[in-house]
């Protein structure tokens, strides 16, 4: 079983289904408070049903734009109390050959799985450093280590966030 800080409080981004929740619901075994975030409400709803009397904050958050996370971390932050665990996990695959790869597909790959690892750290951190308190981590894929044409953009995107960790 995992150790954690008494009353810790954990904040996992992309939590509406897959990786996400099953992160979410191992942290609530654990005995940690996890406050959610993601696009989809009625997925983060279903997440926070499973967290049973560990479930923080519910919040639809837009991890891709700087006033939508600051807003949302506010939101938790007033709902559930400092954040002291950081899961970063949000992100999508998108793909294209790489001749066929648009700006737009390019914008979106690195916004969705790179820029929001940047900007929902930068929203959390500094109340960490001043409680003295907090671990984080950013869930990339094993895409980020290799190459593959078809899915290039989504590959700069997670070899993105272990080179920003």
């Amino acid at each position: 079983m995992m150790s954690f800080w008494p009353n810790a409080h954990a904040l996992v981004t992309g939590a509406g289904s897959g990786i996400g929740a099953a992160t979410a619901i191992a942290l609530a075994n654990a005995g940690v408070r996890v406050s959610i975030a993601g696009r989809r409400i009625d997925a983060l709803k279903a997440t926070a049903a499973a967290l049973g009397k560990h479930a923080g904050a519910v919040v639809s958050i837009d991890v891709t734009g700087e006033a939508a996370v600051t807003k949302g971390i506010a939101q938790i932050a007033a709902e559930a109390g400092p954040i002291d665990i950081l899961v970063n996990n949000a992100g999508k695959a998108g793909s294209a050959p790489f001749d066929k790869t648009g700006a737009a597909l390019w914008a979106d790959m690195l916004a969705s799985n790179l820029s929001s690892v940047f900007l929902v750290t930068q929203a959390v951190l500094p109340d960490m450093a001043q409680r003295g308190r907090g671990r984080g981590g950013n869930r990339a894929s094993t895409a980020g280590l290799t190459r593959d044409a078809d899915v290039a953009a989504y590959v700069a995107g997670k070899h993105g966030v272990g080179g920003l960790a």
